[in-house]
């Protein structure tokens, strides 16, 4: 028997017995209640729904606990104690403001995932322990979801204020959230999609920065050479508290010019369950079917082909949508003769 803490009119009942003879008591019960281990209060008669069976409709009060015993008394009948654990069900609230369409919370995902398994009937409330359950699995597919391309939906321009003689092998700049670059931890190199030096300058612009990868980054033999500007990073994504790390060549000795970063913007992990956030179209179907999947094994559901079909497709419409274009490489520019007789180029 489950109960929602701190919600009115649900209905406790027990069998009552007559002590003499065991038979079906008829006369008179009254309920106690006793919460958290304290004080026995009387709550009132009961109703005999007949043969025996003995109800009560309970107070919002009287299922505000962590621990609850229910005790009916009767006169001349064996006493009977439930003993229950109310469960906390989440209530949901929108965003701020006036909710967009699809603003969806980690509760709203995990009912639909758990009806798609057909856990819990549409409609029915997700038990506290279950969706808490949930809320770490949904978490657990954003945290994987933040290691492809394809699943993050957009490339954000950051600016960050440098600090002289900070950048080298010693004392490289942090990144991550509360770190010297406070924003959150790309999940690996290839979630900086760009780096450059904006310019204080008039017009202001930006002064390209090359990338390395970890093999050029130790192929570079003076790591400590500091300069006013910097025209090569480094990111090593170390997890020291939870942070990871940025190198910049030479060390900047001007302070006076940001750093640019062009990172990779995944889904942030849901806070908690009840807390709205907004997704970009097709995210709410790709996140329910393939969270569906992820819960199926621990609730001994076997994932049927049609959920598998519909969570593939919906992962795949978001990956379609997240392909960037790239620029083209005209290859027959190397093979191109010019003619200075005719005044024609030549390709081939």
């Amino acid at each position: 028997m489950a109960f929602i803490k701190g919600q009115a009119n649900q209905v406790i009942g027990a069998q009552m017995v007559s002590a003499t003879d065991g038979s079906a008591f008829v006369g008179t019960t009254t309920l106690y209640v006793t919460g958290d281990g304290g004080t026995q209060t009387l709550s009132g008669t009961c109703v005999s729904e007949g043969n025996g069976y003995h109800s009560r409709v309970l107070t919002a009060a009287e299922t505000d606990f962590t621990q609850v015993a229910y005790t009916f008394v009767g006169t001349g009948a064996v006493p009977q104690t439930l003993q229950l654990f109310p469960q906390t069900v989440p209530t949901l609230t929108p965003t701020q403001g006036t909710a967009a369409a699809s603003a969806v919370s980690a509760y709203d995902l995990i009912t639909d995932a758990f009806a798609e398994l057909n856990v819990f009937l549409p409609g029915e409330s997700v038990p506290n322990g279950d969706a808490q359950f949930g809320l770490r699995a949904l978490n657990g597919l954003l945290g994987s979801w933040a290691q492809q391309h394809l699943t993050i939906p957009s490339t954000a321009r950051l600016l960050f204020d440098l600090v002289a003689d900070q950048g080298g092998p010693t004392n490289p700049y942090s990144i991550g959230s509360g770190g010297d670059f406070d924003t959150p931890r790309p999940a690996n190199p290839a979630a900086i999609r760009g780096a450059a030096l904006a310019m204080v300058t008039t017009p202001e612009f930006e002064l390209p920065i090359d990338v390395l990868s970890p093999a050029e980054w130790q192929g570079l033999l003076n790591k400590t050479l500091s300069g006013s500007l910097p025209t090569m990073l480094f990111y090593d994504p170390t997890f020291t508290a939870g942070l990871g790390a940025i190198y910049l060549w030479p060390q900047p000795t001007d302070t006076t010019n940001q750093l640019v970063l062009y990172l990779d913007t995944a889904l942030s992990t849901f806070a908690d369950l009840t807390t709205a956030y907004q997704l970009p179209p097709g995210y709410r179907d790709a996140l329910a079917f393939s969270l569906a999947a992820r819960l199926a094994t621990p609730y001994g559901r076997s994932v049927s082909q049609e959920l598998t079909m519909k969570a593939a497709n919906a992962v795949n419409l978001i990956k379609r949508g997240n392909v960037t274009l790239e620029n083209a490489v005209n290859w027959m520019d190397s093979f191109a003769q010019y003619d200075i007789y005719s005044d024609q180029t030549w390709r081939r």
